[in-house]
């Protein structure tokens, strides 16, 4: 009877052991996932730079850049910078 009972307990925790180690694998899943839908730069050798319009990261090297009131900003495409600037002339109004 005890020997019944023992091995009941050890088999529960063994189970709460897998079910905890899968609930901490999902949940890293679920983090990389919104990181990645956030827009959250990956870890990578070569620069990155964030769309000022979008909030979109890009590398540097496929970056549209475009010079505006002095300063160098990157775009993820044309359509951005232009809009951008365009936003950027009627005074910075969204």
């Amino acid at each position: 009877m005890i020997i019944r009972l023992i091995l009941i307990v050890v088999a529960t925790l063994l189970g709460l052991v897998v079910v905890n180690w899968f609930w901490q694998l999902l949940r890293a899943a679920d983090v990389r996932a919104k990181r990645e839908r956030a827009g959250a730069a990956p870890r990578t050798g070569e620069p990155m730079v964030q769309d000022p319009l979008c909030g979109m990261y890009l590398p540097k090297s496929s970056a549209v850049s475009m010079e505006i009131g002095g300063r160098t900003h990157y775009f993820c495409s044309r359509q951005c910078a232009d809009k951008y600037r365009e936003r950027e002339a009627v005074g910075g109004r969204r």
